[in-house]
């Protein structure tokens, strides 16, 4: 092998030399992602239409209620995952509850 050659295959990198895209799987799950986005716009367009959501709720609530969509998230990617669940976690999610409660009150 020449010294030309020994570049030349360091310079094309560990994989074989030919550029690739992005995997298959990565474009199924976009696709995956935008049909059911796209599925789930006319009927939440309906359920809005019928009962708007600031009428059910309070915007105070309804913030308080999305503070708990990624603390979901977490405990669901514990559950797959794994890991610890720590105090600070613990206690985020016992004041939001506890800020929901008192909001209920009023």
């Amino acid at each position: 092998m020449s010294a030309s050659e020994g570049s030349a295959k360091v310079a094309a990198g560990s994989r074989g030399g030919a550029a690739t895209g992005p995997p298959l799987i990565a474009f199924v799950y976009l696709a995956v992602t935008g049909l059911s986005w796209a599925g789930s716009w006319p009927p939440m367009k309906l359920a809005l239409g019928a009962a708007p959501p600031l009428s059910m709720m309070p915007a105070a609530i309804a913030g308080q209620v999305l503070t708990l969509t990624p603390i979901g998230g977490f405990v669901l990617s514990l559950m797959i995952f794994g890991g610890t669940l720590t105090l600070d976690v613990v206690v985020a999610i016992a004041l939001i509850i506890i800020g929901i409660f008192v909001t209920l009150q009023r």
